[in-house]
C-alpha cells in the first residue's frame, strides 16, 4: 500500500473540516429561499428549496414553497408533484388548497376541481376567495352557468378587489350575456392596475364580441400588446378582427409581428393558416396547418381549421377526418359540425351527413343552416317527405334568406296551395342566380307529387345555372334509375362523376348498375381507378374489396385485401373495422381481438377503434375488460352519450339489465332529448317490468323539451309493451297528427290497430296512407309482410312487387318475395333470392333463403355453398344450421349432417323446424 504523508493527510482533514463549517442545514436553505422569494427571485429560491429537500425530504413547507414557485414559473407538472407531497405531509389547507386547485385547473381537470373542492371551507377569507375563483373558472369551462355564478358570488363576497377574481367575474357575466357588467368588472381591475395586460385583453374581447364597439376593442387590443407583445390572445384577437373586416394586408402584418414575438407558438401557425386561407393561398394554408397540427395535434380549433382548408382544397376525405377528430375533442362546435355535414354532402355521403347534423337538430336553438343541409341530405337519399319537413322547419328558424323563402313555398305546398307553392319555388329558383336551395326544394316537391317530368325539368334548370354542380346529374340519374331507364341513368351518373371525381355516391350508383347487369369487373375497375388517382381514398378501396368478395373472392383473399388496405392507409379506421368484423364472423375471436388491439395502437385517438375493442372483448366473454375499455371512451368523449349506449349494449348482451339501465340513465343526463337513448332506457325498464320507471324516463324527456311527436310516440311504445293496444293507438295517432309524413308512426299505428282488433280502421289508415304517399315503399313493404304473416300469399306477392317497382333494390322485399314464390311453387324465386344477396351480402337470412331455393330446385351443392355463408354470418342461427344439415344430407355427407343435427339436440326449435329435423333424422 502506498504510504501517505502525514502533512498531506493533515491538510486534507483541515480542508474537510473547513468545508463542513461552510455547508448549510435544510433549515438554512429554507430561510435563504424565503429571502429570495421576498425579492421575487424565484429561480434562485427554487435552487435553495431543492437543496433543503435533499437534506430533509419531509419538510412540508419547502415542498409547498417549491410547488408554488414552480407554478409561478410555468411548470405545472413539477408544481403538482410538490404540492401533492406537501399535502401528504399535512401542510395547512388554507395555504395549500388554492394553488393545488389552480394546478388541477391548468391540467384541464375541471370536473375534479369541482368534485374535490366545491365543499371545502378554508378559514382564511383570501384563500377561500382564491379557491372559489378557481371553482368558478372550472364551472364556466364546463358550461355550468349556475355553478359558476354561485362560486364567483361567494368569491366576491370575500374579496371584491382581487384582480383575478374580478376578471373571472367579468367572464361569468359575459357568458350570461351581461356585457356591461363584464366591462365594469374589467374597469375595476384597470383602475387599480392600469398595466394589467390580461385585463386589457378581456376588455377588448367584451367590447368586440359582446357590445360590437369595434374601434374601442382595437384600441384595447393595442394596449394589451404594448404591455405584453407576447400576449397570444391579443395577437390572435387583433389578427382575426382584421380578417373579419376584410383587412387582409393588416392581418398579414399582424402575422409577421406574431412570428417575431411568438415564433414557435402553435397559435402563430393557426393565424397564418387562417390568413392564407382567406387570401386564397391554399398551398400556404395547408403548409401552415400541417405545422400547426404538429404543435397541437389534439386541439379542436386546429383540427377544425385544417378540415376547412382540406375541404376548400377538394380533399374531402382528409377534411372529413380532421373535422371528425375536431368534434371528438369538442362535440358542441356547430361550425365544425355544419362544415363536416357540407363536406360529406359534397362527397355524396348523405347518410353520414345526417348523422353529423343530428346533435344540431336535437338542440332547442336549432339553426336553419342545419335544417337546410338536412333537407339536402334527405333529398339525396330519395326521402322526399323528410326533405320537405326539414325545409319547412328551416323557415321557422329564419324567415329572411332564400332558404327560408324556399321553405315557405314548401309550406304552401303542404297546405294544398299547389299553384302558389310551386310558383314561388320556380320564381326563387329562377331569380337566385348563385344559390341552389330553391332548386333542390322545387325538385323535392315535384318528386313528392310524383311529377318526375317536372323534376327533370327543374334539374335541367339547376344544371344550366350551376353547370359544375354534380348534384344535378346525380339526381337526374336517380330519377332515371327509378324509371328503369338504365342507359340514361348510367350516362347521368357518369357525368356527375366527371364533374366531381370524388363523388362516391355516383360511383356507387354506377357500380350497382354494373353488378345488376353482370359486369362486376367494370365496377371493380372504376373503383380501382379512383384508388390509382388517390391511393388514400379508402372508401373507393373498400368498395373495390367488397365487390371482389361478391365476385367470388375467398375469405382468405378478403383478409389479404383488407391487410393491403390497412398497409396503404394505416390511420384509416374502416379497413381495420372490416378486418375485425371479418375475423369475428369467421369465429376467430382471438384474431379479432388482436386486430382490434392493433387498430387502437395504430389509431390511439380513434373512438371507433376503442368502441370496436370493447365490443370484441364483450363478445369474447371478458365483460369487465370491455366495460373498462368503454370507460376510456367515456373519458375521450365526456359530453357524448354514445359510450354509455355501447356499455348498455354490453351489459344487455350478458343479460345484466340493471347495469344497462344505469348506463342509459347516465347517457340520458348528457342527452335528455336523444330519442335513441330514451327509447332504449324505456325498453330496458319494460324488460325489467319497471313500467313506472319507464314512465318517469318519459317524463324527464318531456321536461327536457323533446319534440312532442317523439314523446307521444314513446308513450305509445310503452303502452304497446304493456299490451294496452287502445292506449298505444291513441298515442301513435296523436303523434302522427303532428308529424304527418312519419312512416314509422304510420306503421306502428297500423300494427297496433290490427292487434286491437280494429281491422276496418287499420284498412282505412292503409288506404289513406298509400293514397297520399304513393311512392312510399317502406309502408307497402310493411303491408306485404302483414299479409305474408296472415297467409295471404297472393296479396303479399302483389304488394312486394309494388315495392320493387318503386325501389328495385329493396333487399327485404327481394328476399321475402323469393321465399314466397318458392313456397307457392311459382317461378322466379331464384332470380329474386340472388338479387337479394347481391344487394346485401351481409344478411344471413338472405343467404339462407337462397339455400332453400336451391334445395327446392334440386341443386344441393349450390345450396350447401349458400347456407355455409349464412352460418358464417350467424353461427347461432337455428334455421341455417338445420338447412346446412339438410344440404349435407342431400349431397351425400351423412356424417356431416349427423354432426350438425347433434348440435341442435338441446335447441328449442319451433314447429316447422322441429318437423324438418325429425324428417332429416329419419333419413340418416
Amino acid at each position: 500500500m502506498l504510504a501517505i504523508s502525514r502533512t498531506i493527510l493533515a491538510a486534507g482533514l483541515a480542508a474537510a473540516l473547513l468545508g463542513g463549517c461552510g455547508s448549510k442545514t435544510p433549515e438554512q436553505h429554507l430561510t435563504a429561499a424565503k429571502a429570495m422569494l421576498a425579492k421575487n427571485d424565484g429561480k434562485s429560491a427554487a435552487i435553495e428549496l431543492k437543496s433543503a429537500l435533499q437534506g430533509d425530504p419531509s419538510m412540508a413547507e419547502a415542498r409547498f414553497l417549491l410547488g408554488t414557485t414552480l407554478l409561478a414559473q410555468g411548470d405545472p407538472i413539477s408544481a403538482r408533484i410538490e404540492l401533492e407531497k406537501a399535502r401528504e405531509l399535512g401542510y395547512p389547507a388554507d395555504q395549500l388548497v388554492p394553488p393545488l386547485a389552480r394546478v388541477l385547473f391548468i391540467y384541464g381537470e375541471y370536473e375534479k376541481v369541482i368534485s374535490e373542492f366545491s365543499r371545502t371551507q378554508l378559514d382564511v377569507p383570501a384563500a377561500q376567495a382564491d379557491l372559489m375563483t378557481t371553482l368558478a373558472e372550472s364551472a364556466l369551462l364546463l358550461r355550468r352557468k349556475e355553478y359558476a355564478e354561485r362560486f364567483i358570488q361567494s368569491a366576491l363576497s370575500l374579496d371584491a378587489k382581487q384582480p383575478r377574481t374580478l376578471l373571472v367575474a367579468a367572464n361569468v357575466a359575459g357568458y350570461s350575456g351581461d356585457y356591461e357588467t363584464a366591462l365594469q368588472r374589467v374597469s375595476q381591475v384597470l383602475a387599480d392596475e392600469p398595466k394589467n395586460a390580461k385585463a386589457w385583453l378581456a376588455k377588448a374581447e367584451f367590447l368586440r364580441f359582446g357590445l360590437g364597439r369595434d374601434s374601442e376593442s382595437v384600441a384595447a387590443y393595442d394596449q394589451a400588446l404594448s404591455l405584453d407583445p407576447k400576449s397570444v390572445g391579443a395577437n390572435v384577437g387583433l389578427a382575426t378582427f382584421r380578417l373579419t373586416k376584410g383587412e387582409l394586408d393588416a392581418a398579414r402584418k399582424q402575422v409577421e409581428l406574431m412570428r417575431k414575438a411568438l415564433p414557435n407558438h402553435p397559435q402563430t401557425r393557426f393565424v397564418a393558416a387562417l390568413v392564407a386561407l382567406e387570401g386564397g393561398d391554399l398551398k400556404q394554408a395547408n403548409e401552415e396547418s400541417q405545422a400547426m397540427l404538429k404543435l397541437g395535434p389534439e386541439d379542436a380549433r386546429f383540427l377544425h381549421l385544417a378540415g376547412a382548408i382540406a375541404a376548400q382544397s377538394g380533399a374531402l376525405l382528409v377534411a372529413e377526418k380532421y373535422l371528425s377528430q375536431s368534434l371528438n375533442q369538442s362535440a358542441d362546435n356547430p361550425s365544425a359540425r355544419l362544415l363536416l355535414a357540407h363536406t360529406l354532402l359534397k362527397a355524396g355521403e348523405a347518410g353520414k351527413a345526417l348523422s353529423a347534423l343530428q346533435p344540431l337538430m336535437e338542440q332547442q336553438g336549432r339553426s336553419h343552416a342545419a335544417m337546410a343541409l338536412a333537407g339536402q341530405a334527405h333529398l339525396m337519399q330519395g326521402e322526399t317527405a323528410k326533405a320537405v319537413e326539414a325545409f319547412r322547419k328551416a323557415v321557422e328558424l329564419d324567415p329572411k334568406d332564400v332558404r327560408s323563402k324556399t321553405a315557405l313555398a314548401v309550406v304552401d305546398l303542404e297546405k294544398g296551395r299547389i299553384d302558389e307553392g310551386l310558383g314561388a319555388l320556380k320564381g326563387l329558383a329562377s331569380s337566385d342566380a348563385t344559390g341552389y336551395t330553391a332548386d333542390l326544394a322545387l325538385i323535392s316537391a315535384l318528386l313528392s307529387r310524383g311529377d318526375s317530368a317536372g323534376a327533370l325539368q327543374a334539374i335541367a334548370q339547376l344544371q344550366q345555372k350551376q353547370p359544375k354542380l354534380a348534384d344535378a346529374p346525380y339526381l337526374r340519374g336517380s330519377i332515371q334509375l327509378r324509371a328503369k331507364q338504365l342507359a340514361e341513368a348510367r350516362a347521368s351518373f357518369e357525368q356527375a362523376l366527371q364533374l366531381a371525381p370524388g363523388h362516391f355516391q355516383a360511383a356507387v350508383a354506377l357500380g350497382l348498375l354494373d353488378v345488376d347487369s353482370g359486369h362486376i369487373t367494370d365496377a371493380i375497375k372504376r373503383f380501382d381507378a379512383m384508388v390509382d388517382k388517390d391511393p388514400r381514398n379508402i372508401r373507393a378501396r373498400m368498395a373495390a374489396i367488397e365487390l371482389r368478395v361478391r365476385a367470388g373472392a375467398s375469405a382468405a383473399e378478403y383478409e389479404q385485401q383488407l391487410l393491403g388496405a390497412i398497409k396503404a392507409s394505416p390511420d384509416a379506421a374502416e379497413p381495420r373495422l372490416a378486418l375485425i368484423r371479418h375475423r369475428m364472423a369467421q369465429g376467430d375471436v382471438k384474431q379479432g381481438l388482436q386486430a382490434a388491439q392493433e387498430g387502437l395502437s395504430a389509431i390511439p385517438d380513434s373512438a371507433e377503434m376503442l368502441l370496436a375493442l370493447g365490443q370484441v372483448q364483450a363478445l369474447s366473454g371478458d365483460v369487465n375488460q370491455a366495460v373498462s375499455t368503454l370507460n376510456k371512451l367515456v373519458a375521450k368523449m365526456p359530453n357524448s352519450p354514445d359510450p354509455y349506449l355501447r356499455m348498455a349494449e354490453v351489459h344487455a348482451q350478458v343479460k345484466d339489465l340493471p347495469s344497462a339501465a344505469q348506463d342509459l340513465r347516465r347517457a340520458m343526463v348528457l342527452a335528455p332529448r336523444n330519442v335513441e337513448v330514451v327509447g332504449k332506457l324505456v325498453a330496458v325498464q319494460v324488460a325489467l317490468g319497471k313500467f313506472a320507471d319507464a314512465r318517469a324516463a318519459l317524463k324527464d324527456m318531456e321536461v327536457a323539451g323533446t319534440a312532442k311527436p317523439v314523446v307521444l310516440a314513446a308513450y305509445g311504445d310503452l303502452a304497446y309493451a304493456q299490451k294496452a293496444w287502445p292506449e298505444a293507438a291513441r298515442q301513435y295517432r296523436a303523434a302522427l297528427d303532428l308529424q304527418r309524413d312519419d312512416v314509422m308512426l304510420a306503421i306502428k299505428l297500423h300494427s297496433v290497430l290490427l292487434k286491437a282488433g280494429q281491422s276496418a280502421e287499420a284498412a282505412r289508415l292503409a288506404s289513406a296512407w298509400t293514397g297520399s304517399h304513393a311512392q312510399d315503399a317502406h309502408f307497402l313493404s310493411h303491408l306485404a309482410t302483414q299479409a305474408l304473416q296472415a297467409g295471404k300469399m297472393a296479396e303479399a306477392e302483389s304488394l312486394y312487387r309494388q315495392v320493387l317497382a318503386i325501389e328495385p333494390r329493396h333487399s327485404a322485399a327481394l328476399n321475402n318475395l323469393a321465399w314466397l314464390l318458392m313456397k307457392t311453387g311459382k317461378s322466379g324465386a331464384l332470380e329474386f333470392a340472388q338479387r337479394a344477396v347481391q344487394v346485401r351480402d351481409d344478411v344471413d337470412d338472405y343467404w339462407d333463403t337462397l339455400a332453400m331455393v336451391y334445395l327446392a330446385g334440386k341443386e344441393p351443392a349450390r345450396a350447401l355453398e349458400a347456407v355455409r355463408k349464412a352460418v358464417q354470418l350467424n353461427p347461432s342461427g337455428l334455421a341455417s344450421r338445420l338447412h346446412l344439415a339438410q344440404a349435407m344430407l342431400e349431397t351425400g355427407d351423412k356424417s356431416g349432417a349427423k354432426a350438425e343435427l347433434l348440435k341442435l339436440d338441446a335447441a328449442p326449435l319451433p314447429g316447422e323446424l322441429k318437423r324438418l329435423k325429425d324428417e332429416l333424422q329419419r333419413q340418416l
